[in-house]
C-alpha cells in the first residue's frame, strides 16, 4: 500500500508496506503477478489506492488523489506510458469534481 506525498520533483512515494521502502514513481514498474499471493497483494494495494483516491478528493487534496488513482492506472494499465497514466489520473479526478458539482446543482445545494 501506498500513499504519495508532493514534495519536490521527483515525486516520492512512501511505501506503508513492513519494508518501509522509499521509493520514487519513476522507480515503480508494473508487475504482472505470478502467484496467488502476489495477486492478493496487488489487489490490497490497489484497492487501498482506489479508496484513497476517493478520500482525498472528498477532502479536497485533488493532487493527492490522482496520486493514488495514478498508482492504480500504472498497475491496470501497463501497456501506458506513465504521463498518459498520470494524464487519465488527473482527468478522472477532474470528473469526479463536475460530478461533484452537478450533484449540487441537481439537490439546490448550490
Amino acid at each position: 500500500m501506498t500513499v504519495a506525498e508532493e514534495i519536490d520533483e521527483p515525486k516520492t512515494v512512501f511505501d506503508s508496506q513492513p519494508t518501509g521502502q522509499l521509493v520514487t514513481i519513476a522507480a515503480q514498474k508494473p508487475i504482472i503477478p505470478k502467484t496467488l499471493r502476489e495477486c492478493r497483494t496487488l489487489a490490497k494495494r490497489l484497492a487501498y489506492n482506489i479508496v484513497t483516491g476517493y478520500v482525498e478528493h472528498d477532502r479536497g487534496h485533488l493532487d493527492k488523489s490522482a496520486e493514488a488513482f495514478f498508482q492504480v492506472y500504472l498497475h491496470l494499465f501497463p501497456d501506458l506510458n506513465a504521463v498518459r497514466s498520470w494524464n487519465a489520473a488527473e482527468l478522472y479526478v477532474r470528473i469526479l469534481v463536475k460530478q461533484d458539482e452537478i450533484g449540487m446543482i441537481l439537490t439546490g445545494k448550490k
